[in-house]
């Protein structure tokens, strides 16, 4: 769970188009730190979390558990899904088909 959640961390910050320095700086933690926190070495304390969900406008379940809750969620773990579709648990996002149905349904655009 920790390297899946550093890796959310990594692509979020990546797709922001932050540095790991610029990202650390911003919940005021350093470079080394953010880096441990990406790479899965060093965990993501709840405290911590909490100012990246802040500072990034995410939730808690996307940053720990991949899904998303929230239209900022759904928007950035779109582009998450389509890099790595891998750390996302989002059903809502994953078109899927039902019994007697050959393709799946598609899926709404999120609301920003």
């Amino acid at each position: 769970m920790m390297r899946r959640t550093g890796e959310r961390v990594a692509l979020v910050r990546e797709l922001l188009g932050l540095t790991q320095a610029q990202a650390g700086s911003l919940v005021g933690i350093g470079q080394s730190a953010w880096s441990k926190i990406e790479s899965g070495t060093r965990p993501l304390p709840t405290p911590m979390a909490t100012r990246i969900a802040q500072k990034f406008r995410l939730t808690l379940d996307f940053l720990y558990l991949g899904e998303s809750q929230s239209a900022v969620d759904s928007a950035i773990a779109q582009n998450v899904l389509a890099l790595r579709p891998d750390l996302i648990r989002a059903p809502a996002l994953v078109p899927f088909a039902l019994p007697g149905e050959s393709q799946p349904p598609k899926a709404p655009a999120p609301a920003v």
